[in-house]
């Protein structure tokens, strides 16, 4: 059964012992719920988790040491003793985290982080080989059977850092590889989204999860831009990514396993929604993605990944525009995500760079009504503020983009803080209605 983010029941931890106090719960449900939500292993969780940054940061230290050590007697060590010394600190770290992990026991977390020790190590020695037999491939190559084996050690120990590195080191190799082979239809968001997000289902994740979708969705977004020579596959892939996201953090609220990655799913597929619109609402953007005829290029490879990407978007919101419709407090969201996706695609279509501002504005603005809303009817303050600072920051960049009058700008500017003032105002007004005992 699940439980909810630590963020969630770190908060009804407090509210608890308040509602305990005011008699609103009795101290038989509030231990029920304690047990419920798993409030008792907070602290140990906090623990835990402060005890794996230091050893993930400990790890680094220590890996920084044997290189520099390394390279300070490089010049001295024959050819063998070289990858004696290589191979001898990558599996003493394997070892040794093995035996604090599995064997002992004493300290797993230890283990952990001479695990990924063990993992750096791997990393710098695929350098350090092909160094010493003077092995010659481009340079991306080692970033990929680093990929490997950081991803082979991140099942096989559990391992979230692991798991991370291997995310890293496959981007890297993805870029280098889609330079050089721009005529070619890159799998890899596809490939990154089958090896990375079991592992954020298994582990019940949700940082994984993150990582892994903006890692595919930048590599969409990468992957359009080069092949496309033009920022309008790059306008396609991101709303399409955006709109992804949505429609799975929509159908992942439908089922208790998913459930867990719904709020990432959802605030991620937004992020991506509001920086498309933005980086696109300038005229000059429009311009220069109509510049060429993208769609009658002799090999538009680009609208293969884009065209996949699109796919799946369908395939989610299929899924979850039931959701959406059955709950109030996602369809204004949805609304403008569905219409962030399509406007920028119809002005696209109608190739008049006048037209594509004018969507992408007007997606950008129903974006921010939309976070405006959603967070006055649901009284959450970060959506709120969301949508306010950029409805504020589209006014401030259209005003400073177009050639106007001083006296223009200053009644806007005037008239725009003004109206933030009075929103935030009566924003908590409502809030302080809201709460118990208020008069």
């Amino acid at each position: 059964m699940e439980q909810g983010s630590s963020s969630f029941r770190r908060q009804l931890a407090q509210e608890l012992e308040h509602w305990r106090a005011e008699g609103l719960v009795s101290p038989d449900q509030a231990e029920r719920l304690r047990e419920r939500y798993g409030l008792g292993a907070l602290a140990q969780e906090s623990r835990g988790a402060l005890l794996t940054a230091v050893y993930v940061i400990g790890a680094l230290l220590v890996a920084g040491g044997v290189i520099s050590f390394v390279a300070a007697h490089w010049d001295q060590m024959p050819r063998a003793v070289k990858v004696a010394v290589i191979f001898a600190a990558m599996l003493g770290a394997h070892g040794a985290g093995w035996w604090f992990w599995r064997v002992r026991a004493s300290h797993p977390r230890l283990g952990h982080g001479l695990v990924f020790l063990g993992t750096l190590i791997f990393g710098a020695n695929i350098g350090l080989m092909a160094q010493i037999f003077h092995i010659r491939s481009d340079f991306y190559n080692g970033f990929g059977a680093w990929a490997l084996g950081a991803l082979l050690m991140a099942y096989a120990a559990a391992s979230l850092p692991n798991l991370l590195v291997a995310i890293l080191a496959s981007f890297i190799w993805f870029c280098g590889w889609t330079y050089d082979h721009r005529a070619a239809v890159s799998f890899y968001p596809v490939l990154a989204a089958a090896l990375f997000l079991p592992f954020a289902w298994w582990r019940r994740s949700a940082a994984a999860f993150a990582a892994t979708a903006l890692t595919a969705g930048t590599a969409w977004v990468v992957a359009a831009g080069m092949q496309g020579n033009s920022p309008a596959p790059c306008l396609l892939a991101m709303t399409g990514f955006g709109g992804l996201l949505f429609g799975f953090g929509m159908w992942a609220l439908e089922s208790p396993r998913s459930r867990l990655f719904a709020p990432t799913a959802l605030a991620l597929g937004v992020m991506a929604l509001v920086g498309a619109t933005y980086v696109f609402s300038f005229h000059e953007m429009a311009r220069e993605s109509l510049r060429e005829r993208l769609w009658r290029a002799p090999d538009p490879i680009w609208m293969v990944p884009v065209g996949a990407l699109y796919a799946a978007m369908v395939l989610a919101w299929a899924g979850g525009l039931g959701v959406a419709l059955r709950r109030r407090d996602l369809r204004p969201l949805a609304a403008a995500a569905l219409l962030a996706v399509l406007l920028p695609a119809v002005g696209l279509a109608a190739r008049m760079d006048t037209l594509l501002t004018f969507f992408v504005n007007a997606a950008a603005v129903v974006l921010a009504a939309a976070l405006i809303l959603t967070g006055v009817t649901q009284l959450r303050r970060g959506l709120f503020w969301a949508g306010v600072l950029y409805a504020l920051l589209l006014v401030i960049t259209r005003f400073l983009e177009y050639d106007t009058g001083l006296m223009l700008k200053s009644a806007a500017f005037l008239l725009c803080g003004l109206a933030v003032i009075y929103g935030g105002v009566q924003f908590e007004n409502r809030l302080r209605a809201r709460r118990p005992g208020h008069e």
